[in-house]
């Protein structure tokens, strides 16, 4: 099923631009974030936003949603200058983004999130049982599936993107703004991923993919945009004809990276864990019978599609859910029913999955 527009909106001409910024110019106290910045997404189109990590991708999109005032610059809408004075404003504007860091309330649910950011923007959309239904109702149009009443904390990180694809939509976004939305996803899910937004795009939406990824512009983007250190320097190309080592050389200008290669030297068990048994919080199996090492000098890899225990392992290790069998040990000490300040004192940290694939380090 192909994503319609919100609301029974006219299919806007194709190749017309959506949405322009030109000119936009940013500072944090004194450092410049961006200088001039300019950025344009047509109708029915997948634009790429590329660059470097601090290069003002996100930044320059966080003026066009309202997120932070430009010091000076334009933007417009369908070629008609607006303010955007705040995120309602960009709502109303029909200018939705899906933040890196998810922006939802993990102890609500799907329908309370919805409702929360409707707000008096989402006609009605008045109480959780609207909510619910307007979940139900878009998730099948644009064919986006999510339990209304599961809790956010009990999602998945590809569940939990889904709901915020579906809130943004629901508000009445055409202009979809994705912020690195593959960075948390595996290789299927991020396939999938890029395949529905080629949908949303041939559904009239106009699309912008904020990466840093040259694959994914190339393979799914219609048009690209460079910046670097604040500035655009490869402004609304064809992506037809481009390359990687062109899109490379446009990042990250004369410099030349240098990789060496690092040959893993593996020391002592750092991290044990045998037959780990974690529940959901609904009661139902998390994991079972998890057993694996981590040593010294290495990393290791877990894999598998979201939803199927990764985040109770993580929970689990970290001390938030309770460990039914099974044991985890930091070098031969065992940690299995310690609190999460002990396990924290031990040398056990956690990055959230909301913010970067799960890793565990112990020192």
């Amino acid at each position: 099923m192909q994503p319609a527009l919100s609301g029974g909106a006219e299919r806007p001409h194709r190749l017309r631009p959506a949405l322009s910024l030109t000119r936009i110019t940013k500072s944090f106290g004194e450092r410049k974030v961006l200088d001039e910045a300019a950025f344009t997404v047509r109708w029915g189109e997948v634009h790429a936003l590329l660059g470097e990590n601090g290069a003002g991708k996100s930044t320059i999109m966080n003026v066009a949603t309202g997120v932070y005032a430009a010091d000076a610059g334009e933007v417009a809408v369908d070629e008609q200058e607006i303010a955007i004075r705040g995120p309602a404003d960009a709502a109303r504007a029909g200018i939705g983004m899906v933040h890196q860091h998810f922006r939802l309330v993990n102890c609500f649910s799907v329908a309370e999130n919805i409702l929360l950011a409707a707000g008096n923007l989402v006609p009605g959309v008045t109480n959780l049982r609207s909510a619910a239904k307007a979940v139900e109702a878009k998730g099948r149009e644009v064919g986006l599936t999510v339990r209304a009443n599961a809790r956010i904390d009990d999602l998945s990180v590809a569940e939990r993107q889904r709901v915020e694809i579906l809130k943004v939509l629901i508000l009445g976004a055409r202009i979809v703004i994705l912020d690195e939305p593959t960075a948390v996803l595996t290789d299927d899910e991020a396939r999938s991923l890029l395949v529905f937004v080629r949908r949303l795009a041939q559904a009239g939406c106009a699309v912008v993919l904020i990466t840093h990824k040259l694959r994914e512009v190339l393979d799914h983007s219609d048009r690209v945009t460079v910046m670097r250190q604040g500035r655009t320097v490869l402004a609304d190309a064809q992506t037809v004809g481009l390359d990687a080592g062109e899109l490379a050389r446009q990042m990250v200008g004369d410099r030349v990276a240098r990789v060496t290669p690092v040959t893993a030297a593996p020391g002592a068990d750092r991290l044990t864990l045998r037959n780990l048994t974690v529940p959901r919080r609904d009661g139902t199996l998390g994991i079972e019978g998890v057993s694996l090492t981590l040593r010294a000098g290495e990393i290791l890899g877990i894999a598998g599609v979201g939803g199927n225990g990764q985040q109770q392992l993580a929970d689990g290790l970290i001390g938030l859910d309770r460990v039914t069998a099974g044991e985890a040990l930091i070098g031969t000490d065992d940690i299995t029913h310690l609190s999460v300040a002990q396990r924290r004192a031990r040398g056990l940290r956690i990055i959230p999955p909301t913010a970067s694939p799960v890793a565990w380090w112990a020192t």
